[in-house]
């Protein structure tokens, strides 16, 4: 799935994030930020090659 569409949803998960974290600023910054990385790695839409010629697995570009 392309990122473009997903705005509400990733909105959502960051105002879910940072209300959990009940006031701790370094645990909602943390939670916030593995929302976007989940977020980014669940919905990023690859295309073309990777330097290598390998597929994105795991998150990263093998």
């Amino acid at each position: 799935m392309p990122l473009k569409g997903t705005e509400d949803l990733l909105g959502s998960l960051l105002y879910e994030a940072a209300t959990n974290a009940k006031g701790v600023t370094k645990e909602a910054w943390e939670a916030i930020a593995q929302v976007i990385i989940d977020h980014i790695t669940s919905n990023a839409l690859v295309t073309g090659t990777t330097p290598n010629g390998g597929p994105m697995t795991d998150g990263k570009i093998s």
